[in-house]
């Protein structure tokens, strides 16, 4: 997962970090640092982004999907 894919999901749904961070469970600065690229997300993390912006696991990941 990069940080335009990320980012881009977020903005197709009109959404900040604030709003994934609460769904996700995690605090605004990990977003950020994901966004960023700083660090990446366990694959449990990523299974409940994926949850949270309605689509699947592997679609997170496969940046040609967006």
């Amino acid at each position: 997962m990069t940080e335009p894919h990320l980012k881009k999901i977020l903005d197709e749904k009109g959404w900040t970090q604030d709003p994934l961070a609460k769904k996700v469970r995690v605090s605004v600065g990990e977003i950020y640092r994901w966004i960023h690229r700083d660090c990446n997300p366990i694959l449990n993390t990523l299974s409940r982004i994926a949850e949270a912006v309605e689509i699947k696991t592997l679609d997170l990941l496969d940046e040609s999907e967006t």
